[in-house]
């Protein structure tokens, strides 16, 4: 009896985490408040999980404040992104005049999942998916820092209340940012198996933001929804739904690790 209520338990807690976002429309995104732990200089990961529906425009996945989009613009020390199906990741020292970008080409069809990272080492910013490198450009300057949020599911926020160059259409499964450049096993280790949890296994101690995405019933709205940080840093996430048409969806390529089954 006691090994069937663990079975049952076990079950419940798999079935009530459901551990994706989508976003819908160009009006939605989640935004995490500027903290101190969130403003990094000398070296940097950024892991996003990511299905998105259209690679041909301007899209911003990930932004310390806003990307960089000409001169005078408000340059946010990291960003990843999508443009005419090129991933790209961009670091820059705060001044829209210092910035480098690695630009990956990818034809793959639409409407797949990746795990995207941007890696920064104080002198060369890479972006990897699925653990594979695609790209590098030399970076030799320490990252700017600033008073804005990180957005996800969009390249910042300067107009209004809207979102610049947010993503149309996709579903965020989980993001993480480590102070640290990791090695490439790491980056590796993090894409080989699709395990929801694995961030809090690769050097926890640099771990500085980890949404699992994954504590709300499924088809719940996601605007002012607030999403945990695990990283112990409470960088939590909160989503911004202006047309109230995203919400919290079904796992559907994540596997949640395996419980301990008692034998008796």
């Amino acid at each position: 009896m006691k090994r069937l209520v663990c079975i049952f338990l076990s079950f419940l807690l798999c079935a009530s985490a459901w551990g994706a976002v989508e976003l819908t429309t160009d009006l939605d995104y989640l935004t995490v408040a500027d903290s101190a732990s969130l403003d990094i200089t000398d070296a940097l990961t950024v892991l996003v999980r990511i299905t998105i529906l259209d690679r041909l425009s301007l899209q911003g996945i990930l932004s310390k404040g806003r990307q960089y989009t000409g001169a005078g613009d408000i340059q946010g020390p990291y960003a990843i992104g999508v443009y005419a199906k090129d991933w790209y990741a961009q670091v820059g020292d705060g001044t829209a005049a210092v910035t480098a970008t690695a630009t990956a080409a990818n034809d793959s069809a639409l409407a797949e999942y990746h795990d995207l990272v941007l890696r920064f080492d104080g002198s060369t910013v890479k972006i990897y998916e699925d653990g594979v490198e695609f790209a590098s450009a030399a970076a030799v300057f320490t990252l700017g820092t600033n008073a804005l949020p990180v957005f996800i599911g969009c390249g910042g926020n300067a107009n209004s209340g809207n979102p610049d160059y947010a993503l149309q259409g996709g579903t965020i499964h989980e993001v993480a940012i480590w102070n640290i450049a990791l090695d490439v096993p790491e980056i590796q280790q993090l894409s080989s198996g699709k395990i929801r949890g694995l961030p809090l296994q690769v050097q926890s101690a640099n771990l500085k933001l980890y949404l699992p995405l994954d504590e709300h019933p499924n088809q719940t709205g996601i605007n002012n929804l607030v999403f945990k940080d695990l990283s112990g840093n409470g960088n939590d996430g909160t989503g911004v739904d202006i047309d109230d048409d995203s919400t919290v969806i079904g796992e559907t390529v994540l596997s949640y690790p395996s419980r301990p089954i008692m034998s008796n």
